[in-house]
């Protein structure tokens, strides 16, 4: 019997169009062939309000297993309340906001503190206790989990399920604001590796979370082979 791999992602669905879920996605379908693929995520299908739309339990897809986890809806009144305060402190960690120049706090914010960029993640959504449960009494029993982007519950909170510097996580990290919170960079401390789609997204990581291990993966794009032109027929 082949080894397992988990790939954990916020929502897994065909109905769904996003870069990291696409991503997620197509690193189940190259790794299916070597390994047992399982994809660990929630029962939210969209975003962003992230309601519990499936039925929580396993599937088949593809020869992958989705394990689809329950979830509590997200983008709360709350959620929108703490945003603008995330917002507000982002703007006052810097002095030219436009042009990313971090302040020498940059890991430090007293507008915002940990606490209250919790609570923003959580109320973000999707959060699903249930799948951090599950992550923390079966990450044995794969031989590597894989986080895709950085940006939600699943991947935050999941990372915390685990002994430091044992999964991969891909950050599909974006300059936006919610990126420079220092909760994030603690996620990415307690990966092993980071793999990242670009050598610029790379360098925007560093610049936030510092030098860690990490290469360049880049996302695949598979297209139909054409027929070669026949520049003789060609008509213009």
């Amino acid at each position: 019997m082949s080894e397992k791999i988990a790939i954990v992602v916020q929502r897994c669905h065909p109905d769904v169009v996003g870069g990291s879920e696409s991503l997620a996605w197509q690193y189940a379908c190259l790794l299916r062939d070597h390994y047992q693929v399982e994809v660990l995520t929630t029962t939210a299908i969209r975003a962003p309000g992230w309601q519990p739309d499936l039925p929580a339990g396993a599937m088949e897809r593809e020869g992958v297993v989705v394990r689809h986890f329950a979830n509590l809806p997200g983008h709360t009144d709350w959620w929108q309340d703490l945003h603008q305060q995330m917002l507000f402190a982002w703007r006052c960690m810097y002095d030219e906001p436009d042009l990313r120049i971090p302040n020498p706090q940059l890991h430090h914010w007293p507008l915002f503190d940990l606490p209250m960029q919790l609570q923003w993640l959580i109320q973000q959504g999707p959060y699903s206790a249930d799948l951090q449960a599950f992550i923390k009494s079966h990450y044995q029993e794969y031989k590597k989990i894989i986080f895709v982007t950085y940006l939600y519950a699943p991947t935050w909170f999941g990372l915390m399920q685990l002994p430091p510097r044992t999964a991969l996580l891909v950050p599909t990290l974006h300059d936006e604001p919610p990126a420079w919170m220092p909760i994030f960079r603690l996620a990415a401390q307690r990966a092993q590796t980071l793999l990242w789609n670009t050598q610029a997204e790379q360098s925007f990581g560093r610049l936030l979370w510092g030098a860690h291990p990490g290469q360049l993966v880049s996302m695949g794009i598979d297209l139909p082979v054409s027929p070669p032109v026949d520049h003789q027929r060609q008509r213009f």
